[in-house]
């Protein structure tokens, strides 16, 4: 990568990254001499969702709340990840646990493979008589669709691919704030960044009534004009037409 690195700023007409942090480390590779043709020619944009396969569908939501035995007046929040340490799902739980068993609320996890990371989770879930208040899945990379339709908020501490996929079907989520996440919200619209805690950020998109299915076309408007693979394409060509 490294060589990479210093051939392309000289050798291609566009470096694209995903990430602001790539930006830097490249800079840190490079000779200074090479740092203004870094800057000229390089783009960070975000991951994003392909809009065929992500969108808000009233019949998915509906179906799947049937088959998972949750009402529709039951707030259902959602991780879709592959569970392990770094994702923080056990942090999650932790933090939001006693929301959990005081109101109407269900926390759904997709992603489970089975390692000793999720033994500890199913562990702190029957320790904190939260077994009918969490719902675990094995991970899956087809049919996540109906399951973020389905949810009312979502909830990553870690980045993941999953944030834009749920976020292309209109649905809230709730974020740390980092170089990662800091240009995917529009705090208090498309979702919220954890503020003092994770309760407490929770409570607000509570109250905000953003957590509701009245929202979800127009968020998903939003999030289309900026995170469909469309757009991220046209961000990255625009400059060549």
């Amino acid at each position: 990568k490294g060589l990479f690195f210093r051939l392309g700023p000289r050798n291609l007409a566009r470096l694209v990254f995903y990430t602001p942090d790539t930006m830097e480390i490249v800079s840190n590779i490079l000779p200074s001499g090479l740092h203004r043709v870094l800057e000229q020619k390089s783009l960070t944009v975000p991951l994003g969702f392909m809009s065929e396969d992500y969108y808000y569908s009233p019949d998915q939501r509906m179906v799947t709340r049937k088959e998972l035995g949750i009402s529709d007046d039951t707030t259902v929040l959602i991780t879709v990840t592959r569970v392990e340490k770094r994702k923080r799902i056990l942090e999650i739980i932790t933090g939001i646990s006693d929301l959990l068993l005081s109101s109407d609320i269900i926390y759904v996890i997709i992603g489970f493979t089975g390692n000793e990371y999720q033994d500890e989770i199913l562990s702190c879930i029957d320790a904190e008589n939260l077994e009918k208040k969490v719902i675990c899945l094995p991970f899956c990379k087809d049919g996540i669709n109906r399951y973020f339709s389905a949810a009312d908020l979502g909830i990553w501490l870690n980045s993941s691919a999953s944030i834009q996929q749920a976020m292309g079907t209109g649905l809230p989520v709730i974020l740390p704030f980092n170089s990662t996440t800091s240009k995917l919200l529009k705090e208090g619209e498309t979702g919220y960044y954890i503020d003092d805690n994770l309760e407490n950020t929770l409570k607000k998109a509570l109250i905000s009534g953003k957590a509701t299915s009245v929202t979800r076309l127009e968020t998903e408007g939003i999030n289309r004009e900026l995170f469909s693979y469309r757009q991220v394409l046209h961000n990255i060509t625009r400059d060549f037409e």
